[in-house]
């Protein structure tokens, strides 16, 4: 991964940090995978989480959640934190203020993955907003809400499309 990130924050001083800009397809590739973004997602709160800890949060295997870990850490998301040992071992953003995507245009690999861990990421907030419209509660959402809630994802994606679509280059949006 290709970091402009400057200095690693102390501990609670995630605010103000540089981000990471995120250039490798590799890498970007990497990212773009639910469980992955799932195990990010969780180790943005606490500051470290073993493979069975964190299986527990997101219900998958521990052996799932460490093999995703260990990738996260090769394509250089994560790292051991302090106090690991060969029983337990504890992980830990390497960039705790997040990463930004940012593709070289002369590299279409890239730009490709890309377009891919967005899809992947919108995906996932879509599927929390259409749990936030009770769609998965099991409770019926009143029509007006329902449609709304329809609405707006349908322009969302269209945006979102637009957006993905121009990461090679500039489109108007809008």
């Amino acid at each position: 991964m290709s970091s402009e990130a400057g200095r690693r924050p102390a501990d609670g001083d995630r605010e103000g940090a540089p981000e990471a800009a995120l250039t490798d397809a590799r890498a970007i590739r990497a990212l773009a995978h639910p469980v992955r973004l799932s195990l990010i997602d969780l180790l943005g709160y606490p500051d470290a989480l073993t493979a069975t800890e964190a299986s527990e949060l997101i219900g998958e295997s521990p052996s799932n959640c460490a093999f995703h870990l260990r990738t996260l850490a090769k394509y250089g998301f994560l790292r051991e934190a302090a106090g690991s040992n060969r029983r337990e071992r504890p992980w830990q953003l390497v960039h705790p203020s997040g990463v930004h995507i940012n593709p070289q245009p002369t590299d279409p690999q890239a730009t490709l993955a890309a377009g891919a861990l967005i899809r992947t990421i919108l995906g996932r907030w879509l599927s929390r907003a259409a749990k936030g419209f009770g769609a998965d509660q099991g409770r019926e959402p009143d029509h007006r809400s329902a449609r709304l809630g329809r609405n707006l994802v349908e322009r969302f994606m269209s945006l979102c499309e637009d957006v993905a679509g121009g990461m090679g280059g500039t489109q108007a949006v809008g």
